[in-house]
């Protein structure tokens, strides 16, 4: 099969999580300009570190942002436009995670989560798909979760944001899939990483690895002319 994400433009959030990072290998390997951002300063600088000791000729920008500042984001967005040029792959990768009982939620914990699991990606959206559709290519790529289509005890917030995106990229796909863009949700369970330590209940040493559901969700973004797949659950 014919690599039609060489030289694609790819701008990733949430990349110093487990997940973000392995995404962000595979669209490397595969001869991808990137664009990371992610909360952490330090964290950040250490994967971009990584990523080029791995592929020293490949383009790789950083900026760390904090996505529950909303104000924030256009500048990021044109900034990565900046030097990109243009964006051909966003994948929107940063989540928060919270376990609580809902009768101990506050508001600025609500403002948080939606801000980060729901606005941002819209924003981010809003800010690349333009160009997207001038080009008449175009990939979104949503990290969902099995609560996008669940709920579960003690995650009300996080189930209702990830109820939120996937109608989202369910609406998007429906709306720009005539101009070649394609917006897909992958909804994994719990897989090894910093969020899945928090799950309760349930054995973290049975969650599969981070590189594992990496693969998956790559290996259904590469085809073009083919039948595209909208939206998968990934189940251990």
């Amino acid at each position: 099969m014919q690599n039609i994400l060489k030289n694609k433009k790819c701008f990733i959030t949430g990349a110093t999580g487990a997940l973000g990072f392995e995404l962000a290998r595979l669209f490397a390997k595969n001869k991808c300009e990137l664009f990371i951002t992610g909360k952490n300063n330090a964290k950040l600088i250490n994967k971009y570190k990584k990523l080029k000791f791995d592929f020293p000729n490949q383009k790789i920008y950083f900026k760390q942002c904090d996505l529950t500042f909303s104000n924030k984001l256009d500048q990021l967005c044109h900034l990565v436009l900046k030097k990109l040029k243009k964006v051909d792959i966003l994948v929107n990768c940063a989540g928060i995670f919270s376990v609580e009982n809902f009768n101990q939620v506050n508001l600025k914990k609500i403002e948080e989560i939606f801000a980060v699991n729901v606005k941002a990606p819209m924003i981010i959206t809003k800010n690349f798909i333009g160009s997207m559709k001038l080009n008449r290519w175009g990939r979104i790529i949503n990290i969902g979760s099995s609560s996008s289509y669940y709920g579960f005890e003690k995650t009300a917030l996080y189930c209702s944001s990830k109820h939120g995106l996937l109608g989202f990229s369910r609406s998007i796909y429906k709306e720009y899939k005539k101009y070649g863009i394609y917006s897909l949700i992958f909804s994994p369970g719990s897989f090894k990483g910093k969020m899945g330590k928090k799950v309760r209940n349930q054995n973290y040493n049975a969650f599969p690895e981070p590189e594992e559901v990496a693969k998956i969700i790559f290996s259904n973004i590469k085809f073009d002319k083919q039948k595209i797949i909208s939206e998968i659950v990934i189940k251990k």
